[in-house]
């Protein structure tokens, strides 16, 4: 899926040059599935090639929640996270990457403008309180703002990760659950900016709609 092509850009390059246009500089990449089309790919782009290091999920199979736990060798520092499906405008990416955050939290962009999500039953919803994030799941039946994909996150959520995975809980979902417990998941509203969710064919054909 990271190698499909919107308006002439794989959806993981447009993500990286989107990343680049916000300040970003270094990009870990983890694979896993098909993982060596996506090394070539990279490997053969010189607007690629020398920011990326990849990290390899050897359990790509489960919740993506072991995807960030793989790359925690590579991740000393403050990082966004990303979602290599997730394309949105580089203006966003900034005001998030300029917060401010403790050690222990964790701030995600949310968007508020229900009416104009894609597809919503695949969404990932939050229900706030105030700036901080009370639930957050696809699930939920009362939502306040749709995740976009977009974290800024410490070296601490390494820890909360493997503890969840310790009793079987993978997904990323239920490890930002824990900061939501604690009163310690802050969010950024993306306001009028464009993001996107591309994971179907109608998706990409709305995205594709949306940015010409």
């Amino acid at each position: 899926k990271p190698l499909r092509t919107l308006l002439g850009l794989t959806l993981l390059k447009r993500i990286i040059l989107s990343s680049k246009k916000a300040g970003l500089e270094e990009f870990v990449v983890v694979v896993g599935y098909r993982q060596e089309f996506i090394r070539k790919a990279v490997a053969k782009d010189p607007d690629l090639k020398d920011c990326v290091t990849f990290v390899e999920n050897t359990e790509w199979e489960k919740p993506n929640g072991l995807s960030v736990l793989a790359a925690k060798e590579a991740l000393k520092e403050n990082f966004v996270l990303l979602m290599s499906d997730h394309i949105f405008d580089w203006k966003a990416l900034e005001r998030l990457r300029k917060q401010v955050i403790n050690e222990d939290e964790a701030m995600l962009c949310v968007d508020h403008r229900l009416d104009s999500i894609f597809d919503m039953d695949d969404a990932t919803k939050v229900r706030l309180q105030g700036d901080r994030i009370s639930r957050i799941g696809k699930e939920l039946g009362v939502y306040d703002a749709v995740d976009t994909g977009m974290f800024l996150l410490t070296p601490h959520i390494f820890n909360v990760l493997a503890e969840n995975a310790k009793n079987e809980r993978y997904s990323l979902s239920e490890s930002i659950q824990e900061y939501c417990n604690q009163q310690k998941m802050r969010t950024v509203d993306i306001e009028d900016v464009f993001w996107q969710d591309v994971d179907t064919k109608e998706s990409m054909k709305h995205a594709r709609k949306v940015l010409i």
